[in-house]
Protein backbone atom coordinates (compact mmCIF):
# COMPACT_ATOMS: atom_id res chain seq x y z
CA UNK A 1 0.00 0.00 0.00
CA UNK A 2 2.81 2.37 0.88
CA UNK A 3 4.55 1.53 -2.41
CA UNK A 4 1.41 2.49 -4.35
CA UNK A 5 0.72 5.58 -2.27
CA UNK A 6 4.23 6.94 -2.82
CA UNK A 7 3.95 6.21 -6.52
CA UNK A 8 0.61 7.98 -6.76
CA UNK A 9 1.76 11.02 -4.80
CA UNK A 10 5.00 11.24 -6.74
CA UNK A 11 3.17 11.09 -10.02
CA UNK A 12 0.76 13.77 -8.78
CA UNK A 13 3.81 15.95 -8.14
CA UNK A 14 5.47 15.15 -11.47
CA UNK A 15 2.32 15.66 -13.54
CA UNK A 16 1.59 18.98 -11.80
CA UNK A 17 5.07 20.29 -12.66
CA UNK A 18 4.68 19.22 -16.29
CA UNK A 19 1.10 20.49 -16.55
CA UNK A 20 2.12 23.97 -15.44
CA UNK A 21 4.25 24.25 -18.57
CA UNK A 22 2.53 22.66 -21.55
CA UNK A 23 -1.16 23.56 -20.96
CA UNK A 24 -0.18 27.15 -20.09
CA UNK A 25 1.21 27.57 -23.61
CA UNK A 26 -2.02 26.12 -24.98
CA UNK A 27 -4.18 28.42 -22.85
CA UNK A 28 -2.25 31.48 -23.98
CA UNK A 29 -2.67 30.43 -27.60
CA UNK A 30 -6.39 29.92 -26.99
CA UNK A 31 -6.76 33.36 -25.42
CA UNK A 32 -4.62 35.00 -28.10
CA UNK A 33 -2.03 36.34 -25.62
CA UNK A 34 0.98 34.18 -26.48
CA UNK A 35 2.44 36.73 -28.92
CA UNK A 36 2.14 39.46 -26.30
CA UNK A 37 3.86 37.24 -23.73
CA UNK A 38 6.76 36.58 -26.07
CA UNK A 39 7.07 40.32 -26.81
CA UNK A 40 7.50 41.35 -23.16
CA UNK A 41 10.95 42.76 -22.26
CA UNK A 42 11.87 39.72 -20.18
CA UNK A 43 14.48 37.19 -21.19
CA UNK A 44 13.13 33.78 -22.10
CA UNK A 45 15.30 32.17 -19.42
CA UNK A 46 13.74 34.32 -16.68
CA UNK A 47 10.26 33.68 -18.10
CA UNK A 48 10.63 29.90 -18.23
CA UNK A 49 12.41 29.57 -14.90
CA UNK A 50 9.70 31.70 -13.29
CA UNK A 51 7.02 29.41 -14.70
CA UNK A 52 8.99 26.40 -13.49
CA UNK A 53 9.35 27.77 -9.95
CA UNK A 54 5.60 28.35 -9.83
CA UNK A 55 5.06 24.80 -11.11
CA UNK A 56 7.25 23.30 -8.39
CA UNK A 57 5.58 25.34 -5.63
CA UNK A 58 2.11 24.52 -6.95
CA UNK A 59 3.00 20.81 -7.27
CA UNK A 60 4.34 20.73 -3.72
CA UNK A 61 1.22 22.31 -2.21
CA UNK A 62 -1.05 20.08 -4.31
CA UNK A 63 0.78 16.90 -3.32
CA UNK A 64 0.78 17.79 0.38
CA UNK A 65 -2.98 18.39 0.23
CA UNK A 66 -3.55 15.05 -1.49
CA UNK A 67 -1.42 13.32 1.16
CA UNK A 68 -3.36 15.03 3.96
CA UNK A 69 -6.65 13.85 2.42
CA UNK A 70 -5.37 10.29 1.86
CA UNK A 71 -3.78 9.56 5.25
CA UNK A 72 -7.06 9.27 7.25
CA UNK A 73 -8.20 6.45 4.95
CA UNK A 74 -5.12 4.25 5.34
CA UNK A 75 -3.46 2.70 8.38
CA UNK A 76 0.11 3.74 7.65
CA UNK A 77 3.11 4.50 9.79
CA UNK A 78 6.61 5.60 8.91
CA UNK A 79 8.87 4.26 11.65
CA UNK A 80 12.08 4.25 9.64
CA UNK A 81 11.45 6.97 7.09
CA UNK A 82 14.17 9.50 6.34
CA UNK A 83 12.25 12.63 5.48
CA UNK A 84 15.43 14.64 5.07
CA UNK A 85 16.63 12.27 2.36
CA UNK A 86 13.21 12.37 0.69
CA UNK A 87 13.29 16.18 0.67
CA UNK A 88 16.79 16.21 -0.84
CA UNK A 89 15.73 13.76 -3.56
CA UNK A 90 12.70 15.90 -4.39
CA UNK A 91 14.80 19.09 -4.50
CA UNK A 92 17.48 17.61 -6.77
CA UNK A 93 15.04 15.60 -8.87
CA UNK A 94 12.84 18.62 -9.52
CA UNK A 95 15.61 20.13 -11.65
CA UNK A 96 15.22 17.39 -14.25
CA UNK A 97 11.43 17.74 -14.09
CA UNK A 98 11.79 21.42 -14.89
CA UNK A 99 13.86 20.53 -17.96
CA UNK A 100 11.31 17.94 -19.04
CA UNK A 101 8.45 20.40 -18.52
CA UNK A 102 10.11 23.04 -20.69
CA UNK A 103 10.70 20.47 -23.43
CA UNK A 104 7.04 19.38 -23.42
CA UNK A 105 6.03 23.05 -23.54
CA UNK A 106 7.54 23.22 -27.03
CA UNK A 107 4.91 20.86 -28.46
CA UNK A 108 1.77 23.05 -28.10
CA UNK A 109 3.78 26.03 -29.33
CA UNK A 110 4.74 24.31 -32.59
CA UNK A 111 1.63 22.21 -33.14
CA UNK A 112 -1.51 24.29 -32.46
CA UNK A 113 -4.03 21.48 -32.84
CA UNK A 114 -2.10 18.44 -31.62
CA UNK A 115 0.57 19.82 -29.31
CA UNK A 116 -1.31 19.43 -26.03
CA UNK A 117 -2.25 15.84 -26.83
CA UNK A 118 1.36 15.13 -27.78
CA UNK A 119 2.54 16.46 -24.43
CA UNK A 120 0.07 14.15 -22.68
CA UNK A 121 1.51 11.26 -24.68
CA UNK A 122 4.96 12.15 -23.38
CA UNK A 123 3.58 12.05 -19.84
CA UNK A 124 1.98 8.67 -20.55
CA UNK A 125 5.29 7.25 -21.78
CA UNK A 126 7.07 8.55 -18.68
CA UNK A 127 4.33 7.04 -16.50
CA UNK A 128 4.73 3.70 -18.28
CA UNK A 129 8.48 3.30 -17.79
CA UNK A 130 9.05 4.97 -14.41
CA UNK A 131 7.55 2.31 -12.14
CA UNK A 132 4.85 4.47 -10.61
CA UNK A 133 2.43 1.61 -9.86
CA UNK A 134 4.77 -1.35 -10.27
CA UNK A 135 8.47 -2.15 -10.13
CA UNK A 136 10.29 -1.67 -13.41
CA UNK A 137 11.59 -5.25 -13.14
CA UNK A 138 8.19 -6.50 -14.40
CA UNK A 139 8.59 -4.61 -17.68
CA UNK A 140 9.96 -6.20 -20.85
CA UNK A 141 13.71 -5.88 -21.25
CA UNK A 142 13.56 -3.10 -23.83
CA UNK A 143 11.22 -1.04 -21.64
CA UNK A 144 13.53 -1.56 -18.66
CA UNK A 145 16.30 -0.06 -20.79
CA UNK A 146 14.03 2.89 -21.61
CA UNK A 147 13.24 3.37 -17.92
CA UNK A 148 16.89 4.08 -17.21
CA UNK A 149 16.66 7.08 -19.54
CA UNK A 150 13.80 8.65 -17.56
CA UNK A 151 14.75 10.86 -14.58
CA UNK A 152 11.44 10.00 -12.92
CA UNK A 153 12.66 6.41 -12.48
CA UNK A 154 15.46 7.57 -10.18
CA UNK A 155 13.19 10.19 -8.62
CA UNK A 156 10.75 7.48 -7.54
CA UNK A 157 13.52 5.11 -6.51
CA UNK A 158 15.05 7.71 -4.23
CA UNK A 159 11.79 8.71 -2.57
CA UNK A 160 10.74 5.10 -1.98
CA UNK A 161 14.16 4.23 -0.56
CA UNK A 162 13.94 7.17 1.85
CA UNK A 163 10.34 6.68 2.99
CA UNK A 164 9.98 2.86 2.91
CA UNK A 165 13.51 1.71 3.70
CA UNK A 166 14.77 4.72 5.64
CA UNK A 167 17.84 5.18 3.45
CA UNK A 168 19.52 8.46 4.37
CA UNK A 169 21.20 11.02 2.18
CA UNK A 170 24.54 9.24 2.43
CA UNK A 171 23.04 6.04 1.05
CA UNK A 172 21.50 7.82 -1.91
CA UNK A 173 24.53 9.59 -3.31
CA UNK A 174 24.46 7.55 -6.51
CA UNK A 175 20.76 8.30 -7.14
CA UNK A 176 21.29 11.97 -6.31
CA UNK A 177 24.27 12.14 -8.65
CA UNK A 178 22.19 10.70 -11.52
CA UNK A 179 19.37 13.17 -10.86
CA UNK A 180 21.85 16.04 -10.69
CA UNK A 181 23.34 15.04 -14.05
CA UNK A 182 19.87 14.84 -15.58
CA UNK A 183 19.09 18.34 -14.27
CA UNK A 184 22.43 19.81 -15.35
CA UNK A 185 21.94 18.49 -18.88
CA UNK A 186 18.19 18.89 -19.38
CA UNK A 187 17.73 22.48 -18.17
CA UNK A 188 20.20 24.17 -20.56
CA UNK A 189 19.21 21.85 -23.41
CA UNK A 190 15.51 22.54 -22.87
CA UNK A 191 16.06 26.31 -22.64
CA UNK A 192 18.05 26.30 -25.88
CA UNK A 193 15.48 24.08 -27.59
CA UNK A 194 12.58 26.30 -26.47
CA UNK A 195 14.32 29.45 -27.70
CA UNK A 196 15.05 27.84 -31.06
CA UNK A 197 11.47 26.59 -31.37
CA UNK A 198 10.16 30.03 -30.47
CA UNK A 199 12.20 31.70 -33.22
CA UNK A 200 11.00 29.14 -35.75
CA UNK A 201 7.37 29.52 -34.64
CA UNK A 202 7.58 33.30 -35.08
CA UNK A 203 9.06 32.97 -38.56
CA UNK A 204 6.44 30.47 -39.69
CA UNK A 205 3.45 32.21 -38.09
CA UNK A 206 2.57 29.42 -35.69
CA UNK A 207 1.69 31.72 -32.80
CA UNK A 208 -1.71 32.65 -34.14
CA UNK A 209 -4.74 32.43 -31.88
CA UNK A 210 -6.35 29.00 -31.68
CA UNK A 211 -10.12 28.74 -31.19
Amino acid sequence: MLFLLIGTLTWAYVSAVLDDMSPVIMWERWEGTIEHTFMTPVSRVVHLIGMSVFGVVHATIRTVLILACALPFFALDFPHSSWTAAAVVIAVGSLSLVGLGILTGILPMLYPERGEQMSFMVQALVLLVSGVYYGIDVLPGWLQACSRLAPTTYFLRGIRAAVIDGVGVGGQLFTLAILAVFGAVMIPVSLAAFSGAERWAKKTGRLKRLG
